[in-house]
């Protein structure tokens, strides 16, 4: 069986590594590497872990998944000093209460060996689909594959619906977007992710003080999603300003901006009823991080419970 699927983050590793040894899988991403929203940003001696800084993993099921990356040394864990920022209020120390993971030297290394047993074609921009079920083609750029058997997205829900429209529509999902802001910076602070309070800002994260970073000092200062939402369409040179200005105020050296992204569908805030769609009759199918509201780990409950129903019940 001939299976398309879009997007090449966690939910579409996950999909590919329950799928692929069954099946002749394609997977299709529109950015240049491996990752989705656990994403690296490389510049000259430097790195910016600019999507999801972390995750954790609370089901038995992740944790047995994420044993394999662990053992091999493409992820850790990562306990770094904390502190809090809150207007009128000294800065506080603070600690996890559990695990938080990141991906070692990057983000999204850990992912790449659960697409080996599929094809992978990278920025490659899915628009739409035509055909009929079993005999689907996808559409990128002027250029048309298949046809697929089945077509399994892991975009996210309003890129899902423009893709497959006018075949599938999940309205009660709801994102928060975030701006992201990269820096270098002359020298690192005492502690590496601070969680800030009435600001611009939710959270500072010294990139360069995570395992496997050779780096020098960068910051990933990220916005306040509702902040964001309010100022989601300005321009880079506005955001970047605002949120520079803000960084300074709590960091006891300078900083260079190197640039600013936006993340329209950085966190889940109203997850859909159900943890994944898929229509047997249509041939067509949808999961990804909209199916809860834990992040990395959502993700990856919504694509394996899809993967298996797929399997049990072709």
């Amino acid at each position: 069986m001939s299976i398309a699927i879009i997007g090449a983050g966690l939910a579409g590793a996950v999909c590919t590594h329950i799928l692929a040894p069954h099946h002749r899988c394609v997977v299709f991403e529109k950015s240049r590497g491996f990752g989705g929203r656990l994403a690296t940003r490389r510049g000259s001696a430097a790195s910016w872990d600019h999507g999801a800084p972390y995750f954790t993993a609370r089901s038995a099921s992740f944790r047995e998944f994420l044993s394999r990356s662990l053992a091999g040394d493409t992820l850790t864990e990562w306990s770094p000093k904390q502190t809090t920022f809150s207007p009128n209020q000294k800065p506080y120390k603070r600690n996890w209460f559990e695990p938080h993971y990141v991906g070692t030297p990057s983000m999204n290394q850990w992912l790449k060996p659960y697409f080996n047993d599929a094809s992978v074609l990278l920025e490659t921009n899915i628009e739409h689909i035509s055909g009929q079920p079993g005999q689907w083609n996808l559409h990128a750029g002027g250029e048309h594959w298949g046809p697929f058997k089945w077509v399994i997205s892991t975009a996210p829900v309003p890129q899902t619906t423009q893709i497959f429209e006018p075949f599938f529509s999940i309205p009660s999902v709801r994102y928060h977007p975030v701006w992201a802001l990269l820096c270098t910076l002359e020298r690192a602070p005492s502690w590496a992710v601070a969680s800030l309070k009435d600001s611009v800002l939710e959270r500072l994260i010294i990139n360069s003080d995570k395992p496997g970073r050779a780096s020098n000092p960068t910051l990933v200062a990220l916005a306040d999603p509702l902040w964001t939402e309010a100022h989601i369409d300005h321009e880079p040179e506005f955001i970047q300003g605002q949120l520079a200005a803000a960084a300074e105020a709590h960091l006891g050296s300078g900083l260079k901006a190197i640039s600013v992204h936006r993340w329209r569908y950085a966190k889940v805030v109203r997850a859909h009823t159900n943890p994944f769609w898929l229509d047997r009759a249509k041939q067509l199918g949808a999961c990804g991080d909209w199916g809860g509201e834990q992040g990395a780990e959502s993700a990856f409950l919504s694509a394996s419970s899809f993967a298996r129903e797929l399997l049990t019940r072709q």
